[in-house]
């Protein structure tokens, strides 16, 4: 076990820095009329915040890790919680009324409803007309031909829901949100503006503009130009800028030895009839003879579909060794509802695992019941195709105008740097 902990130590630390930093989880609530967030800071820290019409800015006096996904979900008055360097980047929707303060180790943050004074005053600020009193921020109104149920959604099969509208959806599903339909709204347009669709004014989008653009983006990813968002075709608009420019990982080369006591195999598990689940992975195997047991340590990494962040996950298989010769060996493990084979053949340097799944009444259907083969392949290879289909998906949503920018300045750059190629 003591060489398991350590193989799963390894291969982490090829994932992230070797220096410790503070981990702030950041909690999100919603109450009737106000919405807090809160840093839950190990031990008591000093802070600045510096207010800037609808964007506040929080500075901490040390750095850390934010563990953001905790506010993925803003809370009441907040659209959207970002961190940018050393800071965390909040904004408000207007007239949003703001107040901070410490309590042990924990700094809190109060996002209280604007009143009818702080309203004005922030349409002042802007020059904009109030979101709340029927503006162009609101939420496209959902026709009572298309008003759904909670019940109606939850027991459509995915292929219809994805065709119903966008907000019937929403409103469906959670009709009461902390900040109302506007916050939909206001992700959608700003989404639409990032991929070249609509004015790139820094304001709010009018109701005829936003129905202009969404008509355009359904017009680029071939769907019928109507104006009015499907709940898949809103999903796909939600991620696609996220996709374009989010951070790749690389997994290293692949590495096999094998000796008559002992073999070790290093690399990234590549789907063969079928992609492999997590395609950005890497994994360590020793095998040894005496034990007659081989130990993976792995490390993947689970990126969604619909952004870009992405979850670390480890694990650590124990494989029985059935055959060792000089041909090679094989091993086998067993999960829950899946029997696996492990392969490792020295004269190629072949490893792969075949995985079967069980046939019990416990695991019909199941997930979990993993069948196919995979390689173990060069990490460099098979990651860099995975976030390019990823980046190929994105750029297909992208306005022509914004694509012939961007193909304009690839240009350039290839002519200034006599071409660029994918680094090998």
């Amino acid at each position: 076990m003591r060489r398991g902990v350590l193989l799963v130590a390894l291969l982490l630390a090829g994932f992230g820095p070797a220096h410790a930093q503070a981990v702030v989880a950041i909690r999100s609530t919603s109450h009737d009329d106000y919405g807090r967030l809160v840093f839950d800071w190990p031990e008591q820290v000093g802070y600045e915040v510096r207010q800037e019409g609808d964007r506040i800015v929080v500075r901490f006096d040390r750095p850390a890790r934010f563990r953001l996904r905790a506010a993925s979900r803003a809370p009441r008055n907040v659209r959207e919680v970002t961190e940018a360097g050393d800071s965390i980047v909040i904004e408000t929707l207007p007239g949003t009324r703001m107040r901070h303060f410490r309590t042990g180790t924990r700094v809190v943050m109060d996002f209280r409803d604007a009143t009818p004074a702080s309203r004005r005053a922030a349409e002042e600020r802007a020059g904009r007309p109030d979101p709340a009193a029927g503006s162009s921020s609101a939420a496209p109104p959902v026709g009572r031909a298309e008003m759904l149920t909670r019940e109606e959604v939850e027991r459509m099969p995915e292929e219809e829901r994805l065709r119903q509208g966008f907000f019937a959806v929403m409103a469906a599903l959670d009709p009461n949100p902390p900040n109302g339909p506007r916050m939909f709204r206001y992700f959608l347009a700003r989404n639409l503006q990032q991929l070249g669709y609509g004015a790139q004014a820094a304001r709010p989008m009018p109701d005829a503009e936003f129905s202009e653009a969404v008509a355009a983006y359904q017009r680029q990813i071939g769907a019928p130009p109507t104006g009015r968002l499907t709940l898949g075709e809103g999903e796909r608009l939600l991620r696609m800028p996220n996709l374009l420019t989010e951070t790749r990982i690389s997994a290293g080369p692949r590495s096999v030895t094998f000796a008559d006591d002992q073999a070790s195999a290093t690399g990234t598990w590549i789907g063969q009839e079928r992609a492999y689940e997590h395609p950005v992975n890497q994994s360590q195997i020793t095998c040894i003879r005496r034990d007659g047991r081989c130990y993976e340590a792995s490390s993947r990494v689970g990126l969604a579909d619909n952004d870009a962040t992405g979850v670390l996950l480890t694990g650590f298989v124990v494989y029985r060794v059935r055959e060792w010769s000089r041909e090679g060996l094989r091993a086998e493990a067993e999960w829950p509802c899946t029997m696996g084979t492990l392969m490792i053949r020295p004269a190629p340097g072949d490893v792969t695992l075949t995985r079967r799944p069980k046939r019990t009444a416990e695991c019909a259907g199941s997930a979990d019941a993993a069948d196919g083969t995979v390689l173990l392949g060069d990490g460099f290879d098979a990651t860099w195709q995975y976030y390019q289909q990823r980046r190929a998906e994105a750029l297909g949503a992208v306005s022509p105008g914004l694509r012939a920018q961007m193909e304009g300045l690839l240009s350039a750059t290839r002519g200034g740097a006599g071409g660029i190629a994918a680094p090998r």
